[in-house]
């Protein structure tokens, strides 16, 4: 693994969004789905679950937060996902059915507002807290009181508590930092555990309810024998970052492991003694520990970090098997512990069988895979990401069956109950829980509910950086392809039926290649970047850099069939390149305007101003028209006046929403239909907008893609539209309707960089990252 490459790859500002999706996630991966609430009047919405092949499955909505943002807490589903305890304004609190929503049974009792609610983990018992003062319990099968509970201060803020899983206990703790422990079963108070000194933030059980843990402000956390009541040990040396609060205790219940950016200590929970200390080595280095997670049979764990995951031999202390994974994010064991699956920023899935220690790798997620559930036979995995889809998973075969939209933001929470056929998942940003009804195993048994996928016809190492450029040559049969800048002004080309190198070429070293664009007339091509200028820093640290400064842009065209330079093009700024059809113009974009220049002299033969213009533009089929982005307007000029001709109207370019997940620019394709009288748009929305071109009108947004749409491009008819998406799938549209015709799976990889043939029939992807230094490009033949 090449760390260092890795690491200065995500100190670079070009690839800040990778950094900060891991911190946003790592803040938001403890938010569990049995833990989250809202008060809505309308608090789902209903579609009918479909599984059919041509049918999408899809989901009921439950919205947890308030119109402001803020998580509610007066709200909670039960752990089998079919109830909705839901508090009322009247201070009732309603019970509903998930799917229909309809409502079971009105819980009455309290005289001010229920501000929380918890089920018991057997769903039996409903905990409630009001503003007046009080606590109740209730049997929800009855809809009558268990008890009422005094010492709440009314207030959701200040109340901890948290049942034991065998739902005979409920521990509260109280304003005084007391603890007090409850029979739910007998209605008393079996035992006030005293002697904590800060007030108390949060309480765990340990799987046998035999022990509780009790963290407090002072940042320690106490271990408290229940039986007897005594504390048995106080630990402050931990990090509450790394740590998930449902991962912390062995599955036997016997042990505690806490961890430290690169120590995991674990505790035995009888005596409360310090038994393992798991020291991973890490340092001062920039790698730390993200997460840890028990095996089911409690003999290993696993923990994940910015380089992969590492299992652990908990009896020995030592490593058993490391596992390469750009920011590992999750893993979870099937239930028999046979098979672990690590998921993190590339997207892909390992599985490694910990009796074979034989690894299979699933592709299918656009961007970091957060989190997993397994069927009880470990034959199905259930995989979530932050491209806002669920990929459902035949692990034997290692295909992907089916993938679920329904989420408008990254998904950080998936669970599985097979006993009651629900999925449930939770978004990051889209405020919402999805409750999925359907029965997978029957559908995947009768292979109901299979996606089609298409296999890429060639795949070949290409570069070792990122490939930033990829475009074909008007014939469709050659693929020109540059990648970052460490490689400098090298150029390769392929032959796209092959995959075989034809020609490297390699112009000025010291100039870092932006852009390449295919004349269409297919005799020149053009390329544009920055002159690197490498100052020298003074200093006698070995440590010590080179600083890079790059200069103004230059756009060199050349003869494709000699590979010799014809011409170089001082343009000073802007980059993108864009020929006219009939390739006697390149157009290249500045902050304000878009410059044409003449091909064959080149002279600037005209300036196209604007306020603020996004870099990608288009001309229409014709050559009279170019449209582009101008800060908030969809504008089309005149080529040859330069001046604006038109502001398409019925949709500001402000209101398309964005994404969680995506990697890239805003704007990301702009697509004339080849009658000229329609314009598709994409960016990281996961929408595509068409435009009227004549009318000069938004006509409708195609949705249906669950993260960001890449590129698109029409059929010869201009009746048919083909996208493909970050989220691995291929759909094809019908304009006039606006209706999805068909979805295709595709591996894409890790991808900034995707490429249709002139004639739309194939298409083509340059890796963007991976630890191996061999980014590869992959065509596939989509007819």
């Amino acid at each position: 693994m090449n760390l260092r490459k890795f690491t200065s790859l995500t100190r670079s500002s070009k690839n800040l969004t990778l950094g900060l999706s891991l911190m946003m996630l790592i803040i938001t991966a403890a938010c569990q789905v049995h833990g989250l609430s809202q008060q809505q009047k309308n608090h789902t919405r209903t579609s009918q679950a479909m599984t059919t092949n041509s049918q999408q499955i899809k989901p009921v909505t439950i919205e947890y937060n308030d119109k402001n943002g803020n998580p509610k807490t007066n709200f909670a589903i039960s752990r089998d996902y079919q109830t909705l305890a839901l508090a009322s304004p009247d201070n009732r609190i309603q019970i509903h059915d998930t799917i229909t929503n309809k409502l079971i049974k009105t819980l009455s009792g309290h005289n001010g507002l229920v501000n929380l609610v918890s089920w018991s983990p057997d769903d039996k018992i409903l905990a409630s807290a009001s503003a007046d003062k009080t606590i109740k319990l209730w049997n929800v099968s009855t809809g009558k009181q268990i008890t009422t509970i005094s010492g709440y201060s009314g207030k959701a803020a200040d109340l901890s508590w948290v049942w034991s899983p065998d739902s005979k206990t409920i521990a509260i703790a109280q304003p005084d930092n007391t603890i007090k422990l409850w029979d739910v079963g007998t209605a008393k108070l079996i035992k006030t555990l005293t002697g904590n000194k800060s007030k108390i933030s949060m309480m765990s059980w340990n799987p046998r309810s035999q022990t509780l843990a009790v963290w407090s402000k002072d940042e320690k956390i106490q271990l408290w024998n229940i039986s007897t009541g005594k504390l048995l040990q106080t630990i402050t040396e931990y990090d509450a970052k790394v740590q998930r609060i449902e991962n912390i205790w062995s599955p036997d219940g016997k042990a505690l492991a806490l961890a430290n950016p690169s120590i995991v200590k674990i505790w035995d929970v009888s005596t409360g003694k310090l038994i393992k200390t798991i020291d991973h080595g890490f340092g001062t280095s920039t790698a730390s520990i993200t997460n840890f997670v028990w095996s089911p049979d409690s003999k290993k764990l696993v923990s994940t970090n910015i380089g992969g995951a590492i299992i652990w031999d908990i009896n020995t202390g030592k490593r058993i098997r490391e596992i390469f994974e750009i920011y590992a994010a999750s893993t979870v064991w099937s239930h028999d512990g046979k098979k672990l699956a690590v998921g993190g920023q590339e997207g892909k899935i390992t599985i490694w069988d910990m009796i074979t220690g034989k690894s299979q790798t699933l592709y299918g997620h656009g961007f970091f895979v957060t989190d997993f559930t397994w069927s009880p036979d470990g034959k199905i995995l259930i995989s979530v990401g932050m491209d806002n889809t669920i990929k459902i998973w035949d692990v034997t075969t290692g295909k992907r069956l089916k993938t679920l939209f329904g989420h408008d933001n990254g998904i950080v929470n998936i669970r599985w109950n097979p006993q009651t056929k629900i999925l449930a998942s939770r978004g990051q940003y889209d405020n919402a829980i999805k409750i999925w009804n359907f029965d997978l195993n029957n559908l995947v048994e009768n292979k109901l509910i299979q996606d089609q996928e298409i296999g890429e016809k060639i795949s070949f190492p290409a570069h070792k950086s990122s490939i930033t450029g990829l475009v074909w040559s008007p014939d469709g049969k050659i693929i020109a392809s540059d990648a970052s800048e460490e490689e400098g002004g090298i150029i390769k080309f392929w032959d796209t039926s092959t995959g075989k190198s034809l020609n490297t070429l390699s112009q000025n070293q010291k100039m870092a290649v932006a852009n390449i664009a295919w004349n269409p007339n297919g005799k020149t091509f053009a390329t544009s970047g920055r002159e690197k200028i490498v100052k020298k820093v003074s200093g006698n640290s070995s440590l010590l850099a080179d600083e890079i400064q790059y200069g103004g842009v230059k756009i060199t065209i050349w003869d494709a069939t000699t590979g010799k330079s014809i011409r170089t093009i001082d343009v000073g700024e802007g980059d993108n390149l864009v020929w006219s059809p009939d390739g006697k113009i390149l157009a290249n974009s500045g902050k304000t305007n878009i410059r044409l220049w003449d091909a064959a002299t080149g002279k600037l033969l005209k300036t196209i101003n604007g306020k603020y213009i996004y870099h990608t533009f288009a001309w229409s089929p014709d050559g009279k028209t170019i449209v582009g982005y101008d800060l908030d307007k969809m504008n089309l000029w005149d080529v040859t006046t330069g001046k604006l001709s038109k502001t398409l109207t019925g949709l500001e370019v402000e209101n398309l929403s964005t994404g969680g997940g995506e990697t890239g620019n805003m704007f990301r394709a702009i697509a004339w239909s080849r009658d000229g009288k329609f314009i598709a748009t994409t960016d990281v929305s996961r929408t595509i907008q068409i435009w009227d071109a004549t009318a000069g009108k938004f006509v409708k947004s195609l949705t249906g893609h669950g993260s960001a749409v890449l590129d698109v491009v029409w059929s010869d008819d201009s009746k048919t539209l083909t996208s493909v998406s970050q989220d691995k799938t291929i759909k094809q549209w019908d304009v006039s309707t606006g209706k999805e015709i068909t979805t295709i799976g595709i591996n894409l990889p890790h991808t900034l960089r995707v490429s249709w043939s002139p004639d739309g029939k194939k298409l083509a992807a340059g890796e963007w990252f991976n630890l191996n230094n061999n980014q590869v490009i992959k065509v596939w033949d989509v007819k």
